[in-house]
């Protein structure tokens, strides 16, 4: 299903031009550096620099070939090392094994050409001297670099030629090293790919690239078939596959998301601006990313900031904007982790724009809670969700489950993952820090996996025992600051963790020091009568109370952080502010 996504997606693109998405035998590859060429085979001038920002340019040029080990040159392009038999790493065997190969697989392609650029480079590759290499201008900087031909006075890059194309693709054609086979994408009997193109482009996986389908073991073999036999996908399918993750994986491509160690790329089954949108709409901080920042006009920012909260706020409400109201037209949301040289899928998820327009709505209106600074984002994204549970908000400390278990969640509209409520009380516990995103998850989470109703802001009637008591400590912890003003140790430094795990042993302990507070404030005839409101607080809250728990389990002691967060943000409410509202 994944890899018949995704020839789809190729295909689309290929009849879309302004996608420039590479035919089959080309692949998209960044370029350092061209060399210029006279008729003659000389080089003329100095090398173009066709970086860009000091970041090589991309090019669609001959397929790149697949470097597992060994000698294997690319056609009319490549590294320094096959380009100009540069011996860089102090091994000239190696750099001359190189640099024929290039010469080679050159002749071999463009064999009785009569091309003048095809004789043009053809001349250079037999009088090129290698040792000269180091004396041409840039060379610190082209050293391992990627390189290109063209010739002098022309417009186009060598391998842009016409006349090379054709015979590249006549090369291709005649390659019959290959066994046929059912393809396991298309059903068709074809040219099996014996290895299939390296994925770049996930971070944590090596440079080079790794591997979707992967068989480079004898254990993970059968029937004593090589390689990618084992799943036989045909040449067509294999190179529509690998192009098409490679363009979504592009740094250029805004159908992408870096969550945790997981990347989500998505795509539609047909042009949809929802395209253009998701990724905003599941992280919002996207927008301020220096990526997007670096590549849009303040203009452009603007514009997209406008729509992005119009749309996030009519889906949080239950809506569905016009812009995504395309009900039949299929999304396609895959999420890889990398693995070494190989690529683990963490998830795949197809559902309708509609579907997903209601789960990532449903997302966000669950975790609305009433903001503890006005400055605050309205919408919390995942990204601020995870480093939020992670330690010294290190996403790297956190499972790298987690992360790819949250965006599914989110994508679905399941159940959250269960060791989701653990990790933030986990983290509540461990640093005493209780904020808007760990109250408005532990909020989405009940709502959600427990099927709880709670109001975004402060909920007055709400007897539940968690909340009840968090809403006390709130009340406590308020009448400790205005009795003992600037005390080093707050109770809720001291006792949040065990009033909320086991209040039974605790409160009784607070309720005896709130009296010695009460009495403090009743001394100063200034503050008499906030000793009388605060008294009757803890009279009508204790009076909802019929018990205190020995223990409150694990979904009660996330009430219990609701209610106290809840109350603690009405202190600061201004009275005219409605108490509650439904969520």
């Amino acid at each position: 299903m994944i890899l018949q996504s995704l020839t789809a997606f190729y295909d689309r693109m290929v009849q879309e031009p302004e996608s420039h998405i590479p035919l089959p035998g080309f692949s998209n590859q960044g370029i350092h550096f061209c060399l210029t060429l006279s008729k003659e085979g000389q080089l003329t001038g100095d090398p173009i620099d066709l970086r860009v920002d000091g970041k090589p340019r991309q090019l669609i040029v001959p397929q790149a070939v697949k470097r597992s080990s060994g000698v294997a040159a690319n056609f009319c392009w490549d590294n320094t090392t096959y380009v100009l038999g540069a011996d860089e790493k102090n091994k000239p065997e190696q750099a001359k094994a190189r640099f024929e190969a290039f010469k080679t697989l050159f002749h071999l392609v463009t064999d009785k050409n009569e091309d003048t650029g095809v004789k043009a480079l053809s001349l250079f590759l037999e009088t090129w001297n290698p040792e000269a290499a180091n004396s041409l201008r840039f060379w610190d900087e082209m050293t391992g670099s990627n390189l290109v031909f063209r010739l002098e006075g022309d417009n186009l890059f060598l391998h842009q030629r016409p006349a090379i194309i054709k015979a590249w693709k006549k090369y291709l054609e005649q390659d019959n090293d290959t066994k046929s086979g059912h393809c396991l994408v298309s059903g068709e009997i074809e040219p099996i790919s014996r290895l299939h193109p390296a994925i770049k482009g996930i971070p944590g996986a090596q440079t080079s690239g790794a591997a979707l389908v992967s068989f480079n073991l004898p254990s993970f073999t059968s029937f004593g078939k090589e390689q990618n036999l084992n799943a036989p996908i045909g040449n067509t399918a294999t190179f529509a596959y690998t192009t098409a993750l490679n363009y979504l994986l592009d740094r250029s491509n805004r159908r992408k998301i870096q969550i945790g160690d997981a990347t989500t790329i998505f795509w539609a089954e047909k042009t949809s601006p929802v395209e253009d949108l998701f990724s905003f709409m599941v992280d919002p901080d996207l927008i301020h990313d220096e990526g997007y920042q670096s590549q849009s006009t303040e203009q452009d920012k603007k514009e997209l900031e406008q729509k992005l909260h119009a749309v996030l706020k009519a889906t949080a409400s239950g809506h569905r904007p016009k812009e995504l109201d395309q009900e039949d037209n299929l999304f396609f949301i895959l999420g890889l982790s990398p693995n070494a040289a190989r690529i683990s899928v963490r998830f795949f998820h197809v559902a309708t724009v509609r579907q997903l327009t209601d789960t990532i709505g449903l997302h966000y209106r669950q975790m609305e809670i009433v903001k503890q600074y006005d400055n605050e984002p309205d919408f919390i994204s995942p990204r601020r969700i995870l480093k939020a549970l992670a330690v010294r908000e290190d996403t790297k400390n956190l499972s790298p489950i987690l992360s790819g278990q949250l965006m599914q969640a989110i994508f679905t509209g399941n159940s959250y993952p269960r060791s989701l409520l653990a990790a933030v009380m986990g983290r509540i516990r461990a640093e005493g820090k209780i904020d808007r995103i760990r109250s408005g998850l532990i909020k989405a989470i009940l709502m959600r996996n427990q099927k709880m109703e709670i109001p975004i802001m402060l909920d007055p009637e709400n007897t539940q025992t968690g909340y009840v008591l968090g809403r006390l400590f709130a009340i406590l912890e308020k009448l400790q600051e205005e009795a003992v003003p600037g005390t080093n140790a707050t109770i809720r430094d001291k006792f949040f963790s065990s009033a909320s795990a086991t209040p039974q042993r605790t409160f009784h302990v607070l309720l005896k020091n709130a009296q010695n507070h009460l009495s403090k404030l009743r001394k100063d005839p200034s503050s008499t009568g906030l000793s009388i409101t605060r008294d009757k607080m803890i009279t009508d809250i204790v009076a909802m109370l019929d018990t205190y728990p020995a223990i409150l389990s694990i979904e009660d002691q996330g009430l219990f952080t609701l209610g106290y967060y809840h109350q603690k943000k009405a202190f600061f409410t201004k009275k005219s502010t409605p108490e509650t509202v439904e969520a």
